[in-house]
C-alpha cells in the first residue's frame, strides 16, 4: 500500500502551510483501497472537505460513507463555510452502489437551531480557511474579496 501523504514532525501551524484542505483529503481517500480500512475525517463539514469525500465514494464503488459520527459543527468560526464534524468511511470487499452523506441536509438543522443561516455551497470556497487564508495565502475567494477591496 502506497500512502499520498508523510507523517510530519513540525507542530500543526508550522506544517499546514504545505497543505491545502480539498486537495489533501481528496489526494488521500484512495490511500487505503487496496486494504480494508476505515478513513476519520476532521473538520468534515468544511465544503472541501466534503466534496472531496463525495468525490471519492462516487468514484470507488467500495468505498462505502458511513456517515458523521459527531454532528457538533462550528457555525460561529467562518461566515462562509462551515467547520467541525467528522466524517466515517470504509472500504468493503464488496463493491457497493454509492452514496454519500450530503452534507448541506447534514447542516441545515444545525445551523437552524442557533437561528443562523448556513453558509451556500460555492466552488471557490473549497481551499478557504479562515487562518491559511490571512497567514500563508489566501483562497480564489480570499483573493477575489480582497482584490474587490473587501479584505479577507
Amino acid at each position: 500500500m502506497t500512502l499520498k501523504f508523510a507523517p510530519r514532525s513540525t507542530p500543526s501551524t508550522q506544517g499546514i502551510p504545505t497543505a491545502q484542505l480539498y486537495p489533501l483529503a481528496k489526494n488521500n481517500d484512495d490511500a487505503f483501497s487496496d486494504a480494508l480500512a476505515y478513513l476519520l475525517f476532521h473538520d468534515a463539514f468544511h465544503y472541501g472537505v466534503a466534496t472531496a469525500i463525495r468525490e471519492a465514494v462516487e468514484a470507488n464503488p467500495a468505498l462505502v460513507d458511513c456517515g458523521y459520527p459527531c454532528r457538533t459543527a462550528n457555525v460561529y468560526a467562518d461566515p462562509v463555510t462551515p467547520y467541525n464534524g467528522f466524517r466515517l468511511l470504509r472500504w468493503t470487499a464488496a463493491p457497493v452502489a454509492p452514496r454519500s452523506v450530503d452534507v448541506e441536509q447534514v447542516l441545515d438543522p444545525i445551523y437552524a437551531e442557533h437561528k443562523r443561516p448556513r453558509p451556500p455551497y460555492r466552488t471557490d470556497m473549497l481551499n478557504h480557511d479562515i487562518w491559511y487564508c490571512r497567514a500563508v495565502s489566501p483562497c480564489e475567494y480570499c483573493r477575489t474579496k480582497q482584490a474587490a477591496g473587501n479584505g479577507a
